[in-house]
This record gives structure tokens, C-alpha cells and sequence, in this order.
């Protein structure tokens, strides 16, 4: 969904009397988003929208969940760093090695370096849990 939104723009900014630079990038027509919008209706899945990306693997993605957890017995292990912040609501995550639990709140960040084994143990059932999460490729 997040991908056809971007598509929807950069068609209707290459429509309008914007200009693209050599590398594709529309101008002109910036779009204004809020992080905090609230979701309207159930999830079954958390919702997970990319952003912004570039190269070197880096993205920066707004996750929302609603009572929300990592299947059982599932782990995370990515190969980029993650920097994850909470903006609104709660969420435990575990780190396998070393192993932590680490309970965010509106506010607190973390780094997970690459490779870590994670997952979320729990978010809010009572408001949205809203992320902030970007990813690189270290070097």
C-alpha cells in the first residue's frame, strides 16, 4: 500500500509542472504526513509503512500495533542496524544475546546492531503503539 501511495505522487508530480532532477526525484509537490495519525479500523497484523529509503539498505518505516507481538518462537535477525523509538504507547522487546528485556515508552529509543536476535514481546492493548524505526547498512 505504502508503495502505490509513493507511485500515486510521483505520477501526479510528474503530471504537474514540477521537474525531476537526473536521478528521478520529483519537485515541487511535498506531501505532509503526521507520524501519530491514528489507524481507523481493526489490525490484524501490525501495520508497517516505509517512509523514506536510499541506498545501503537504509529505511525509515512508522509501525503501528495494536496489542501486537513477534509469532512465538520467532526472531528478528537483520543484517542492517536498527535505531527504534516509541512515539505513543508501550512495547517490550527481548534481545536473545544479550538477553534483556527492555521496556519502551512514549520517548525511549534504542540501537540494535546488526545480527541481534529480537523480537516484541508485547505493546499496548489499550492505544496504538506507534514506532519510528530506521535501518542502515553499518560498515
Amino acid at each position: 500500500m505504502v508503495g502505490f501511495r509513493r507511485r500515486s505522487w510521483l505520477a501526479k508530480c510528474r503530471q504537474s509542472v514540477s521537474r525531476e532532477d537526473r536521478h528521478g526525484v520529483c519537485f515541487g509537490m511535498i506531501e505532509k504526513r503526521n507520524l501519530l495519525s491514528p489507524v481507523p479500523g481493526p489490525l490484524e497484523n501490525e501495520l508497517m509503512e516505509i517512509l523514506a529509503s536510499g541506498s545501503g539498505d537504509f529505511k525509515i518505516e512508522r509501525i503501528v500495533s495494536r496489542g501486537h507481538s513477534s509469532p512465538a518462537d520467532f526472531w528478528y535477525e537483520e543484517k542492517t542496524s536498527e535505531w527504534v523509538m516509541v512515539l505513543q504507547g508501550e512495547g517490550r522487546i527481548r534481545l536473545e544475546e544479550p538477553e534483556q528485556d527492555l521496556v519502551l515508552q512514549r520517548g525511549d529509543w534504542i540501537e540494535i546492531p546488526p545480527m541481534v536476535r529480537h523480537r516484541v514481546e508485547a505493546t499496548s492493548e489499550n492505544e496504538d503503539t506507534i514506532w519510528l524505526a530506521v535501518h542502515w547498512k553499518s560498515k
